[in-house]
């Protein structure tokens, strides 16, 4: 059976073929923005995210987040 990894932000068991871990690796945002966001919701950029939250997290650190830094 294969281990399930649970979304940093949602919190749902996922495959790991159903996510990524450390998206911190593929986000553009700056260092600021990434803490910020990792401070905000309490969550770490390191830890698996699903298909579902990676990208709105990667989106919010690079565009929304980013300008209030």
């Amino acid at each position: 059976m294969d281990e399930k990894h649970k979304c940093e932000l949602c919190g749902i068991s996922y495959d790991l073929d159903d996510g990524f871990l450390d998206i911190a690796e593929i986000c553009d945002g700056t260092a600021d923005a990434m803490n910020y966001y990792e401070e905000k919701y309490e969550v770490d950029l390191l830890n698996f995210w699903c298909v579902k939250c990676a990208p709105i997290a990667i989106s919010a650190i690079e565009t929304e987040i980013e300008r209030k830094v």
